[in-house]
């Protein structure tokens, strides 16, 4: 078995983590062989792939945050359903106290301070296809193989500029859909141990790294590694971002923070949740303003237009790039972006609804009638609900009622509740339901 190379040391703390990755490493690839023996290579990728992977030490115990994104690249497909057991039965067995989840329905309290493996199936005889997203970038440039043949010589070669700008709409969005995830009016009253490392670590610190990733997609200075990210964002975001310098002119400065509360987790004692969650929504969501205008060439002027623009006109910008690239590819044409990408998103249509019944044993047939797909959908939402809340912590309650009109039309919402921040609530509920749901459906 094949190493990981995972190289962060906690010289400060006279620990080092590798000997205990190693370990949590060996035992997932124990039980990957042991339902499916035919594996060709095993890659670890993310943050713990290239040595900036997330651990907290607890009373001298090195502890990995959140989770290892497992790529098993192997002869035929494996299906979700296997995927999801050999993980939570791999994690089982690790000495964590919290570990693996139910990836069908959110809980904040339990996905806040708990370890899973998220594993991928990559088949053999599609390596050479891979599209160009940012995921497949990385792991073919700075990911570990731990089992097995180093195959990523078979994926594309693609460089940053081969990237669809779509990639950094998406590290945006998903990251703000955290910001939704973590964060509970509950907390103006109280905040448990574990929301609050959730809020800091999944809401706060990744919301703003986003921010980086996006707008280094955005001028195509984009490459792996947080730190290195973080820091060509400080050396040219007054030259690259004018506008932006203009409005919040420490974001590097915070990113910066963020990325070193990543690299080097420790949890504060006391904090003022609020306040942590409404600057971090502040920072993504100017960043946000800014990315989506570049991206769709309009001119964002608030967030509801934020919403608007959303939910309205990023849909063939948001599939064509990628099944453009898939029809080239496949059957060397050209068939432009309007059709395929209005089949595309029918289908993800489809497939949620599906998916819905079979895990949540819900019909909503409004997802079917519904104009765009479900995650454009869920993306549109993020505006309004993230922004109904001012600084003051007023709730602009027609901004959060058209929020919740929005998430009906992809998952049962009552938006009728009179209660300002319960509505919240329930509308934050439902969306984290629905993401979480589409966010494991494992097409690519």
């Amino acid at each position: 078995m094949k190493s990981c190379s995972t190289n962060i040391k906690y010289t400060r703390l006279g620990l080092s983590v590798d000997e205990k990755i190693q370990e949590y490493v060996d035992i997932i690839v124990e039980e990957i062989l042991k339902e499916i023996p035919s594996v060709k290579s095993i890659i670890l990728g993310g943050g713990f792939g290239r040595g900036e992977g997330s651990v907290e030490v607890r009373k001298g115990k090195v502890i990995p945050i959140n989770d290892f994104d497992i790529f098993i690249i192997s002869e035929n497909k494996v299906s979700e359903e296997s995927l999801n057991r050999i993980a939570n039965r791999a994690t089982s067995r690790l000495d964590i106290k919290n570990t693996g989840v139910e990836f069908y329905e959110f809980d904040r309290e339990r996905y806040s301070n708990t370890f899973y493996v998220d594993l991928k199936n990559l088949p053999v005889g599609k390596l050479k296809n891979l599209p160009p997203m940012a995921r497949y970038y990385e792991l073919k440039n700075s990911s570990s193989v731990i089992y097995g043949d180093d195959l990523r010589n078979l994926m594309p070669s693609y460089t940053v500029e081969d990237l669809p700008l779509t990639e950094g709409f998406r590290f945006l969005m998903n990251r703000m859909a955290l910001l939704a995830e973590y964060f509970s009016m509950d907390y103006f009253h109280k905040i448990s141990e574990n929301e609050k490392r959730g809020l800091l670590y999944l809401g706060y610190s990744k919301a703003l790294i986003a921010c980086c990733e996006a707008l280094l997609m955005l001028n195509r200075k984009f490459v792996p590694g947080y730190k290195k990210r973080a820091e060509i964002l400080e050396k040219c975001f007054k030259k690259d971002f004018p506008e932006l310098a203009k409005k919040i002119p420490d974001l590097p400065e915070k990113v910066m923070k963020a990325t070193d509360f990543k690299l080097n987790t420790k949890f504060p004692k006391k904090i003022n949740a609020f306040k942590e969650w409404h600057e971090a929504c502040h920072y993504s969501g100017e960043v946000a303003k800014y990315f989506v205008g570049k991206f769709t060439g309009r001119k964002i002027k608030d967030y509801e237009h934020l919403s608007d623009v959303i939910y309205n006109n990023t849909w063939k910008l948001y599939f064509g790039p990628y099944i453009q690239w898939y029809i080239r590819r496949r059957f060397k044409i050209n068939l432009g972006k309007t059709i395929p990408s209005f089949l595309l998103q029918n289908y993800m249509k489809l497939i949620f609804y599906l998916r819905l019944r079979k895990f949540r044993k819900t019909s909503h047939l409004n997802i079917l009638k519904n104009k765009t797909s479900p995650d454009l959908t869920m993306y549109a939402v993020l505006p309004r609900l993230l922004f109904s809340v001012s600084k003051e912590k007023k709730i602009n309650k027609r901004m959060l009622k058209d929020a919740g009109k929005m998430m009906n039309k992809v998952f049962p919402t009552d938006y009728s509740v009179n209660d300002s921040y319960k509505l919240w609530n329930e509308i934050a509920n439902k969306f984290s339901q629905a993401y979480v749901l589409f966010c494991f459906l494992k097409i690519v």
